[in-house]
C-alpha cells in the first residue's frame, strides 16, 4: 500500500536517516494511481486573489486591472505562507478525511490518531465508528520509507534538496512492482507522490512544507485554471502519467483540504476512478491535538 545525493550534510541540509527498508509490492496499485490521479487533487484556499497593477491610477474613469496568478506563482504564494505559519504543537497528528462519494451515495469518513511514540488509533466505516487502537506501533511514510515524527523535522528546507532526499530514499528503499524494479518514470512519479504528502498528510514543519510548495512548482505544465469555491485550480501534467492531477490551493493553510485523490500518512493512495472521478472528492483535515476521543 504504501510507496514509494551526493551526500547532503550541510549546516543547511541536515543529514538524510538511513532509511528502514520496505519491501513494497506495487500490484497494481501504480496503474491503478494513474486512474486516480486523473481525478482532481484539491489544496485548500482562503485569502490571496490576482495582483493589481499598481501602473493603472484608479481615477474613476477605469478599474484597476487585475492580473491572475500563473500556476507556479500560486504555488510560491503558498510557500510563502506555509513558511510564515507557526510551528505546530500537540500530542497527536489527527487526520480525518471525509468522501463526498461513498456506499450508496452516503458520504464516508475516516479518522486517524498518530502519537510521537508511534502508538496509533483508527476510526470509521470498517470500526464501525468506534474507536480501535492499532496493536502494534504504526510508521509514517515517505518515498517509500519509514520516518519519524523527529525525522520529518529534520529534512532539507530547500526545494532542490529536499526533492534530492526523496529521490534517494527511494533508491534506498526496497519498493517493487510486480514487474520487478521500477522504472524511472514510476519513480519520478513515486517523488512526486512524497511532495504532496508533505503538504498533505503528514506532520511536516512549516520550513519544510514551503520547501515541498516550491519543489512542486518546479514541475513542467503547471497550469492555472482559474479559480472555484474556495480556491484556484492547477493542473500538474505528471511525467510518468498522461492525466493531469488537478489542485486547488489555500494561501491561508497552505495544505490540501479537498481532492479526489491523496497519499495517506502511510504512503499509499486513495483516489476516486471511473464514473465518480469528476464530482467526487475527499475533504481532508490534518492537524496536531492533545487529546483522544473518549
Amino acid at each position: 500500500m504504501s510507496h514509494i545525493d551526493q551526500d547532503l550534510r550541510t549546516a543547511e541540509q541536515a543529514p538524510r536517516h538511513a532509511p528502514k527498508r520496505r519491501r513494497i509490492w506495487l500490484t497494481s496499485a501504480l496503474t491503478g494511481a494513474a486512474a486516480a490521479t486523473a481525478a482532481a487533487v484539491v489544496i485548500g484556499v482562503g485569502g490571496v486573489g490576482g495582483a493589481v497593477d499598481d501602473g493603472a491610477v484608479n481615477d474613476g474613469a477605469a478599474p484597476p486591472v487585475v492580473t491572475e496568478m500563473s500556476g507556479s506563482q500560486i504555488l510560491l504564494a503558498a510557500a510563502t505562507a506555509a513558511e510564515e505559519a507557526p510551528e505546530g504543537s500537540g500530542t497527536y497528528w489527527y487526520t480525518k478525511t471525509v468522501s463526498t462519494y461513498g456506499k450508496n451515495g452516503t458520504p464516508q469518513q475516516y479518522e486517524s490518531w498518530h502519537g510521537r511514540d508511534g502508538q496509533s488509533w483508527f476510526r470509521g466505516v470498517k470500526t464501525n465508528g468506534k474507536m480501535f487502537k492499532i496493536p502494534q506501533p504504526v510508521a509514517l511514510s515517505l518515498g517509500g520509507s519509514d520516518i519519524s515524527i523527529d525525522e520529518l523535522q529534520k529534512l532539507p528546507s530547500q526545494p532542490e534538496a529536499l526533492k534530492k532526499w526523496l529521490e534517494d530514499a527511494l533508491l534506498d528503499s526496497d519498493v517493487r512492482t510486480s514487474d520487478g524494479k521500477l522504472t524511472p518514470g514510476q519513480q519520478q512519479q513515486l517523488t512526486f507522490e512524497g511532495l504532496i504528502s508533505l503538504v498533505s498528510q503528514l506532520p511536516a514543519p512549516p520550513k519544510v512544507r514551503a520547501a515541498a510548495f516550491r519543489a512542486i512548482a518546479l514541475y513542467p505544465n503547471v497550469k492555472s485554471l482559474g479559480k472555484v469555491d474556495g480556491g484556484q485550480v492547477l493542473e500538474i501534467t505528471l511525467v510518468a502519467q498522461q492525466t493531469p492531477a488537478r489542485l486547488v490551493v489555500d494561501l491561508k493553510n497552505s495544505q490540501i483540504r479537498e481532492t479526489s485523490w491523496y497519499v495517506t500518512p502511510d504512503g499509499g493512495n486513495a483516489g476516486f476512478a471511473g464514473d465518480h472521478a469528476a464530482d467526487s472528492s475527499y475533504k481532508l483535515t490534518a492537524e496536531w491535538t492533545n487529546n483522544l476521543p473518549k
